[in-house]
């Protein structure tokens, strides 16, 4: 089974560019581990977006934090 979601984009103002994106850890990552990112759309056409990561607490799109209260898993 597939971890939580493992990346995020950081605004860190000291490093940024207009043409850097930072995407940091938000935990330990294991050599060999797939990382994962939640690129967080909109609720609009959720569908178009679902999410395959297989954790538990998903809510099965790849949706803004949010969001993820409004929209149910559609198992």
């Amino acid at each position: 089974m597939r971890r939580q979601t493992s990346l995020q984009i950081k605004g860190l103002p000291a490093l940024s560019t207009l043409r850097t994106i930072w995407i940091v850890a938000l935990r330990d990552i294991t050599p060999g581990e797939e990382l994962t990112y939640n690129y967080g759309y909109g609720a609009e056409d959720y569908e178009l977006y679902p999410c395959h990561c297989g954790a538990k607490n998903c809510c099965g799109y790849i949706l803004d934090p949010k969001y993820w209260g409004v929209i149910k898993r559609n198992d």
